[in-house]
């Protein structure tokens, strides 16, 4: 265990504010194996996993967005399989699901999920930060519920987003699903805090406000700019076709195309 893994979980066990600490403490790696860690236990993967969650399917707000889609059928690439409650339904919808996620368990839960409704899908444990991609394979690329938002830093998403637009077909889209929280952001006073704790423990100097650890088990970074988040997406070189807010849900979903100008390179 690194050192400021050890450190960021050490501070979560302490008051509420030094817990805000653990992630300016944790570098973006840290962050990436302190989530990893979490949907390995046992415990989240019975449930993520569970028969109840998985049968319950697609949310409404997720199928507006499914609807918003104009591929109907096709390769579909998922992030974010857990236990299969969105492949299992889009692969009953008609599209060849291909699940990622980074725990092994939950995507031999899903497998075995999905085989029992006599769903065949396909499922492959890989770091959505890192993907590891055919090129030009998929006319859909999927996030699951708020997955984009657990990728920390900008640069790492935006660069993971490249790695899509290279997997995506020319006239693909990608369904994108972030966590929405205006709420979250931290005072002026709050965020030079964060900013010195960063520089004292050498942590995370890529701490974003909206960076936090949800429930204390995962990091999100929760948005509350539409223009930070289109900004993203534009430096991948995919433009907004469609957007919404489910502030309900503290999420919000929007549908990419690449830009022309990038469609016409590929």
């Amino acid at each position: 265990m690194s050192f400021h893994l050890f450190l960021g979980r050490l501070l979560l066990r302490a008051g509420a504010f030094i817990r805000s600490m653990a992630v300016v403490a944790m570098r973006p790696d840290d962050l990436l194996r302190f989530t990893a860690d979490h949907y390995r236990r046992q415990a989240a993967v019975e449930e993520w996993g569970s028969a109840e969650l998985v049968a319950a399917g697609l949310m409404d707000y997720e199928k507006s967005l499914v609807d918003r889609l104009p591929e109907k059928g096709g390769r579909l690439l998922l992030l974010g399989m857990g236990g299969g409650r969105e492949a299992i339904p889009l692969a009953e919808m008609g599209f060849d699901v291909t699940g990622i996620d980074h725990a092994p368990a939950l995507v031999a839960r899903g497998l075995q999920l999905a085989a029992d409704r006599g769903v065949k899908i396909e499922g492959l444990v890989q770091d959505i930060s890192n993907l590891q991609l055919p090129s030009s394979r998929y006319d859909v690329v999927f996030f699951s519920r708020s997955m984009y938002s657990l990728v920390p830093s900008r640069k790492r998403r935006v660069h993971m987003l490249q790695r899509i637009r290279e997997a995506l077909k020319p006239e693909g889209s990608v369904l994108c699903q972030f966590h929405w929280d205006p709420s979250v952001f931290p005072g002026r006073k709050s965020l030079l805090i964060r900013r010195a704790t960063a520089c004292l423990t050498l942590g995370n100097f890529s701490y974003e406000p909206g960076d936090i650890l949800w429930g204390g088990a995962e990091f999100v970074h929760a948005f509350g700019s539409e223009r930070e988040v289109r900004s993203e997406f534009e430096l991948a070189g995919f433009e907004t076709s469609y957007w919404a807010l489910f502030e309900n849900w503290r999420c919000g979903g929007a549908i990419l195309r690449l830009r022309d100008a990038e469609r016409s390179r590929e």
